[in-house]
């Protein structure tokens, strides 16, 4: 585990949770409007491409089911990736101008877009998903932090980087983004120092987190 995290609590009695709040999606007309336009943007660009001698009906169309999903969801990876097996078939597999396939190497190669694309579009999802409560759940933290008087830090073990929350900011009565932060030794007591120094060592160590009341 790269990253480790501390928690200050300086004597008092806290209770974090989580508000039943969550994020806001955009309108479901926006959101597959982009899709679309996603997808009008690949056979362009695709259209380009076969004028510089580019074959591959579907190397546009990969990235633009992958963006359509990222952003917008599944939904719009779905709708993103029929609409690329529709654009394809018609505009850059033989017969052109056309809907269907004459060979059958050609109509196996559609079908495997077809699902390379859904697992895409799924894939995409999970992590828009992932991605959204992740960053949900620490702006609840940060808000839980700075209602319980707390603070927290984060010291990556590869990089050395530390990061403060904006609790802990306060805490130390500095400005967030107020010069590099470093391991909060300073907010300690002379004798939770080193307590603090040897919870440190031990965290990084094993990887366990630790709470330090200072």
């Amino acid at each position: 585990m790269a990253t480790r995290m501390g928690t200050l609590s300086y004597g008092r009695q806290f209770l974090l949770f989580r508000s039943p709040a969550s994020r806001a999606e955009g309108h479901w007309f926006a959101r597959y409007a982009h899709a679309v336009m996603c997808v009008a943007a690949a056979t362009v660009l695709r259209a380009c491409l076969g004028r510089m001698g580019v074959s591959p009906p579907y190397i546009t169309y990969f990235p633009a089911v992958a963006l359509a999903a990222w952003v917008n969801g599944m939904g719009p990876g779905i709708v993103a990736t029929i609409l690329a097996a529709l654009c394809s078939d018609f505009f850059f597999i033989q017969p052109v101008m056309k809907l269907g396939i004459s060979s059958a190497g050609e109509y196996l190669a559609h079908v495997v877009f077809i699902a390379m694309s859904l697992a895409i579009s799924a894939l995409a999802a999970w992590s828009r998903i992932t991605d959204g409560a992740l960053q949900q759940r620490t702006r609840e933290l940060d808000e839980a932090q700075l209602v319980a008087g707390l603070g927290s830090w984060t010291l990556d073990a590869a990089s050395g980087a530390v990061t403060w929350s904006r609790g802990l900011y306060r805490l130390a009565g500095r400005e967030p983004g107020g010069g590099a932060p470093v391991l909060p030794y300073c907010l300690c007591t002379e004798e939770s120092r080193e307590r603090m120094r040897q919870a440190v060592e031990q965290c990084m160590g094993t990887g366990w987190p630790y709470e330090l009341e200072a």
